[in-house]
C-alpha cells in the first residue's frame, strides 16, 4: 500500500519534470553554478533510455536529460527520492547510474574515436530531489563510501551530488 502511494507521487513528479521548461527552471534555481544560464531550452532533450539498476531492487533513474553547453554534451540524472527514510546507498546508486549513462554513450561511438588522446566522456550531473520528513543525513560523496579511500589520490572517487529537499504542500 505504502509503495502504491509513492508510485502515484513518482508519476506526478515525473510528469512535472518531463516539461523541459520546468526542469530548466528547477536546474537554474537550485544548482548554483554559472553554467546553468548557458543551457538553451531548445538544446535540452529528455533521454528516454531506461537506466535500471538491478543491484538496487530494480531502481531506475527517474529522468535523464541531455544538453549541449558550449558545444559539449552534458547529462543530468534526476532521482526523485519519494520515500520515508534516507537512502544511505545513494552515492553508490549514483555511481552506477553515471557508469550506465557513460556505457550507453560509448556504445554509440566508434572504437577509434574513444581511443583518441583528446577523447573525453560527457559530464553527468546527478541531482537528488528528496521529500522525506527526516533531514537527509547520508553522505553526498562517493569517496566517503569507500574504506581506506585516503589510500588513493584518485580524484574521481571524490564524486558528489547535489541534493534538494522538496516540501510537499497539500491543500
Amino acid at each position: 500500500m505504502k509503495k502504491d502511494i509513492h508510485h502515484i507521487h513518482d508519476k506526478t513528479y515525473r510528469s512535472f519534470f518531463e516539461n523541459k521548461e520546468i526542469f530548466l527552471e528547477l536546474l537554474q534555481s537550485f544548482v548554483e553554478e554559472t553554467w546553468t544560464a548557458k543551457i538553451d531550452k531548445e538544446q535540452l532533450i529528455e533521454d528516454k533510455s531506461h537506466y535500471i539498476l538491478r543491484d538496487f531492487e530494480e531502481a531506475e533513474a527517474d529522468i535523464v536529460y541531455k544538453a549541449k553547453i558550449e558545444g559539449q554534451e552534458v547529462f543530468f540524472c534526476v532521482l526523485l527520492e519519494l520515500q520515508s527514510s534516507v537512502d544511505y546507498s545513494m552515492p553508490i546508486r549514483l555511481f552506477y547510474y553515471t557508469a550506465e549513462i557513460w556505457r550507453k554513450y560509448l556504445k554509440g561511438l566508434k572504437r577509434e574515436e574513444v581511443k583518441r588522446k583528446s577523447f573525453k566522456l560527457p559530464a553527468v550531473v546527478p541531482i537528488v530531489l528528496y521529500n522525506g520528513k527526516d533531514e537527509w543525513t547520508a553522505t553526498k560523496s562517493f569517496k566517503e563510501k569507500i574504506q581506506r579511500a585516503t589510500y588513493t589520490k584518485d580524484k574521481r572517487l571524490a564524486r558528489s551530488y547535489g541534493r534538494r529537499h522538496l516540501e510537499e504542500r497539500c491543500c
